[in-house]
């Protein structure tokens, strides 16, 4: 079976690395990653990307290091990187509660991310609660202020 040289929007974003959104934006820019977009054909309503031209569109990153590197891999979104951080900074697998729970409860209020930090949904249990020196009411009630009351109440 003959494989087709042509992609759809869809597979050429992943084959280019970014969302689908963007490469539909910058066919109406002309711009995508600070250069001039990849070349593309509209057959119809569809649009259809060759893959040749994505691979020669490709190559004029060879040279910028940094770019390259960040093609290679997917950017995360603000709430991941902050979570992924807060995660490596205070999660100790030996300790107890879960990761949010931990970095919920980290008492580094000089930390830039302190009021970013993820909250938990749910009550956090009196045992861990205790292992770190808070009271109950105190986590409690601000993690209630932020889910609202219960529907049942």
């Amino acid at each position: 079976m003959n494989q087709s040289p042509y992609m759809n929007c869809k597979d050429a974003a992943n084959y280019l690395c970014c969302a689908e959104y963007t490469l539909r934006l910058s066919r109406s820019t002309g711009i995508l990653f600070t250069k001039k977009g990849p070349k593309f054909r509209k057959l119809g309503r569809k649009v259809v990307y060759d893959h040749q031209i994505l691979q020669e569109w490709l190559e004029q990153f060879e040279h910028v290091a940094n770019t390259v590197c960040a093609l290679q891999t997917k950017v995360m979104s603000l709430r991941k990187a902050i979570n992924h951080h807060c995660l490596n900074c205070v999660y100790d697998k030996l300790a107890s509660g879960t990761w949010l729970q931990q970095v919920f409860l980290c008492s580094v209020k000089s930390c830039a991310l302190y009021d970013a930090r993820p909250k938990p949904t749910r009550p956090i249990p009196e045992s861990v609660l205790s292992c770190y020196g808070v009271s109950l009411a105190e986590p409690q009630a601000l993690i209630t202020s932020l889910i609202g009351a219960d529907d049942n109440e």
